[in-house]
């Protein structure tokens, strides 16, 4: 009995150029996409209590987050078989992660900083950066999984 064995002509790639190209995207459609959320959050609920959250911050910490996983998904496609797969694993617990720190401000555990206005936090102001860690990482994995691979 014959037996079908299916396989691609050739494993998809990953070039360092390729690479560079969809970190950069990923880090200018990344932050856009929270820049939409935090306009559209602002216009409809009062994020001011929260002074962290402003354009600046997002920008940077976007940014920031953009190049670390294009370095992460970089390596893992240079040391593993299946990067994608152990990208997508990694950056899931670094998305549970994230939240930490948003629910600590919520339940009180991180004191406030000194001679600094007290962070405020509304259910609007929650809603927003959850929203905005969920688009962070689906828009970071989502790029980096798909336009950095040559298929």
């Amino acid at each position: 009995m014959a037996t079908l064995t299916f396989t691609s002509s050739r494993p998809a790639t990953m070039t360092t150029d390729r690479l560079l190209w969809a970190g950069a995207l990923t880090a200018v459609l990344a932050t856009s996409t929270n820049m939409v959320i935090y306009l559209a959050a602002e216009s409809l609920t009062d994020l001011s209590g929260f002074w962290l959250l402003n354009p600046a911050s997002i920008v940077a910490t976007i940014s920031v987050a953009a190049v670390l996983a294009t370095i992460i998904y970089g390596l893992l496609g240079h040391y593993t078989a299946k990067p994608t797969a152990a990208f997508t694993s990694i950056s899931s617990v670094g998305l549970l992660l994230s939240f930490l720190p948003i629910l600590a401000l919520l339940f009180g555990v991180i004191p406030p900083l000194p001679n600094a206005e007290p962070l405020v936090i509304t259910a609007g102001t929650l809603v927003t950066l959850i929203i905005m860690h969920l688009a962070s990482a689906a828009t970071i994995v989502g790029m980096l999984t798909t336009v950095a691979r040559d298929h």
